[in-house]
């Protein structure tokens, strides 16, 4: 089994399981059963064309059937157990579930904010959604933008962008941070919070390498806020984590532009 497989069905486990405490419904059981299927399939397909036509639209389409069937859940338990599915589905769906997610995850944030009794592991998989589908759709805006750079120099605005993708990276990287103890109101069982961490890492990584690129492609440079910016979520990144943060692929964050940023 690939490595990145490994992992992905592991992730599914801790996403697409919601609280077993909670008796659900025939219909949301039969949700959580296909986003697991899908979720696999998607980990499973190379070819990032096919699995855009066929996965990432079959968690969009599960995560809007999901949300339509909020209206006959029996309580907050069950609503947000959907509100989870669709948040968790929209995310994975990449581009094909942008629109949507911001949406889905406000209402489900609501409900678990005013509920008395709520699925702990079902909320906090929805307030991670967010963020973690935010440093995906920038991951994605930085491909192009690489894939742009192969082919020759960049405009002015193109230049602009690379800073406010690294801008919204960081952004997200401290709002994930937020959510371990003792940033957050949700409590965040354990597995879920190493799920959390890994994310953490990830999107740090993924904000060096787009502050990189930044650094490496503007002949201005990085704004004396965005660079300060970063010196920040390094900090809070290493204090979340309790170790400095390490990317593996050093090829994807240029280390040598990102240390030379960062005074070293």
């Amino acid at each position: 089994m690939k490595m990145g497989l490994a992992i992905a069905i592991a992730a599914i486990a801790v996403l697409a399981g919601g609280c077993g405490t909670v008796e659900t419904a025939s219909t949301m059981r039969t949700l959580d059963d296909q986003m697991r299927v899908i979720l696999v399939q998607q980990a499973s397909q190379d070819d990032e064309l096919v699995r855009q036509v066929t996965a990432d639209q079959a968690l969009a389409d599960l995560a809007a059937r999901a949300v339509y069937q909020v209206n006959s859940a029996l309580g907050d338990s069950e609503r947000i157990a959907l509100y989870r599915i669709a948040a968790v589905a929209y995310w994975k769906a990449g581009a094909a579930g942008e629109k949507q997610i911001g949406d889905v995850v406000a209402a489900g944030t609501a409900v678990c904010r005013s509920a008395v009794s709520k699925p702990p592991r079902d909320c906090a998989a929805i307030a991670l959604a967010l963020p973690a589908a935010q440093i995906e759709s920038e991951r994605r805006k930085l491909d192009d933008l690489e894939a742009a750079a192969r082919q020759g120099p960049l405009s002015e605005d193109q230049l602009k962008q690379s800073v406010l993708i690294a801008d919204r990276m960081f952004s997200a990287t401290v709002r994930l941070i937020q959510m371990r103890p003792p940033g957050t109101d949700v409590a965040v069982p354990t597995d879920l919070r190493e799920y959390v961490d890994r994310q953490v890492l990830l999107s740090y990584c993924n904000a060096g390498r787009a502050r990189a690129f930044a650094i490496e492609k503007s002949p201005a440079g990085l704004p004396a806020a965005t660079r300060e910016e970063y010196r920040r979520v390094r900090s809070e990144t290493t204090r979340a984590l309790g170790q400095e943060p390490v990317c593996m692929e050093r090829k994807d964050i240029r280390s040598r532009a990102l240390e030379e940023e960062a005074g070293r």
